[in-house]
């Protein structure tokens, strides 16, 4: 049965974008190529006559807010070059983002504001910062002191009297969100919960993991750093099987890192780092989700 075609996506005005990694591994290994990606992203939101107006770099997606004349040709291109760049950095082939990335029309100040504050919450819901001003990788520090033409924060920052206004309204939003989280009770039903900081404690050292709930956890990007440190210049390329099967073992042991993040910094098969997981739940050590 032919099925119908799916309507074509709005091409232009205001966007909220996200782009979220293959297979939800990590996409950056390095700042330098957090830095290219936001490079690329001003360079040919100009040369299309668009704009960006927020972006937060998470470690497996990019929540970016825009303004685009044509979205798919823009954001393909931005795609595109930075996925050329990095798999000629990482001798690699293939998709680096999902396809197609996701949107939708932001038609209202409202919408406009509600997204840039879920933008700026993501770092805290991730557990990498414990307020957006502290995370340099999101769009936080530009409102009200914008100095990037590529970057436009002037819609949301209008909607306020000054940054003060701004962050105040960003905490409401924060509180909201906590208050209206829901978990299941022991009778299986939906119950509203009320927490103190849904995003758990910021993690405050290397291998030191922030609670969330009952488990403990370290972020992508606190792993890909706590390997460079114990690799001693080392490149992850250049090891051997059993070399990687030892930093895997390490990894798991002193970072409570998951199978996934585990694949991710080792570049090994996910089913090779379940595999070297599996070895160790004979062994004392927290543990890990999947």
């Amino acid at each position: 049965m032919k099925t119908e075609r799916s309507e074509s996506r709005p091409q232009e005005g205001f966007f909220g974008i996200t782009i979220s990694s293959n297979y939800q591994t990590a996409i950056f290994r390095a700042e330098e190529e957090r830095r290219e990606f936001l490079e690329i992203l001003f360079e040919y939101a100009g040369r299309y006559d668009g704009k960006v107006t927020d972006f937060a770099e998470l470690d497996t997606h990019i929540h970016i807010g825009v303004y685009a004349k044509t979205l798919s040709k823009m954001m393909g291109t931005i795609i595109r070059v930075f996925s050329m760049k990095y798999n000629a950095r990482h001798q690699k082939g293939g998709r680096i983002f999902r396809s197609p990335f996701s949107s939708f029309t932001i038609s209202s100040d409202k919408q406009m504001l509600d997204y840039t504050y879920y933008i700026m919450y993501n770092p805290i819901a991730a557990g990498i910062c414990s307020h957006p001003k502290d995370y340099r990788w999101c769009s936080w520090n530009y409102h009200f002191r914008n100095t990037n033409r590529l970057i436009d924060t002037t819609m949301v920052d209008s909607m306020f009297l000054d940054m003060k206004a701004f962050e105040k309204g960003f905490w409401q939003y924060c509180d909201l969100r906590s208050r209206c989280r829901k978990e299941r009770g022991e009778d299986n039903r939906w119950k509203n919960v009320s927490i103190d900081n849904p995003a758990g404690d910021p993690p405050t050292e290397l291998g030191t993991g922030y609670r969330k709930g009952c488990n403990i956890g370290n972020t992508d990007e606190q792993i890909l750093i706590y390997l460079s440190k114990i690799l001693n210049e080392k490149e992850v390329y250049a090891l051997t099987a059993a070399e990687a099967d030892q930093y895997a073992f390490r990894l798991f042991r002193e970072t409570y890192a998951t199978i996934r993040q585990v694949s991710t910094a080792l570049a090994m098969t996910r089913d090779h780092a379940h595999y070297l997981y599996k070895k160790l739940r004979t062994e004392h050590f927290p543990t890990t989700m999947e």
